[in-house]
């Protein structure tokens, strides 16, 4: 069952859901992130089933997951529709950041083994992230993945590189985040 939480973010005070397995750990943990049509069903109560699916996948399989919810925290349930989309993918990146540290900082979590996860603008935000140097401080993640995020942008980026392994998954027939860029 999700637990809704708040965390210190940038500027102001980030919402999330955290999920985590039974007992006291400590469990490696995903910090997962959702893409422009924000992190609930149009009822503002219970997660997107995409969300609900890879949490109980991620659960089951021993990790705590943190969603942060960009979108809400800000007064906008999504960003999909809007033509000028007030939050960018590579604002997030300062989100990702505070989450990290937050879930880094609880004691069922193993601070040394964090993961990042995204879809769509989630995935965009994911790479914008592992592209830039983290502060010192910032918690080591180990891995990231990024299902369909728009790379447009991340292909005009001269010398963009990951910075901590890398999957990114792709559909060839998406006519919304094409696989070209």
């Amino acid at each position: 069952m999700a637990e809704r939480i708040t965390f210190p973010g940038p500027g102001i005070e980030l919402r999330g859901e955290l999920i985590r397995p039974a007992g006291e750990g400590p469990f490696p943990a995903v910090v997962a992130l959702h893409g422009c049509g924000g992190i609930f069903r149009r009822d503002g109560e219970r997660h997107s089933p995409r969300h609900d699916d890879w949490a109980k996948r991620l659960v089951a399989s021993g990790f705590v997951v943190l969603f942060p919810d960009s979108f809400n925290s800000r007064g906008f349930e999504q960003i999909c529709t809007l033509k000028d989309r007030p939050i960018t993918a590579k604002a997030r990146g300062d989100d990702v950041l505070a989450a990290s540290r937050w879930i880094a900082a609880q004691p069922y979590v193993d601070k040394n083994r964090l993961a990042l996860l995204g879809w769509s603008h989630g995935a965009s935000t994911t790479l914008w992230t592992i592209g830039q140097a983290l502060p010192p401080d910032a918690p080591r993640l180990n891995a990231a993945i990024a299902f369909y995020p728009g790379c447009a942008a991340i292909a005009r980026s001269d010398g963009w590189r990951p910075h901590v392994p890398l999957t990114i998954l792709m559909g060839a027939a998406d006519d919304w985040t094409p696989a070209a860029p």
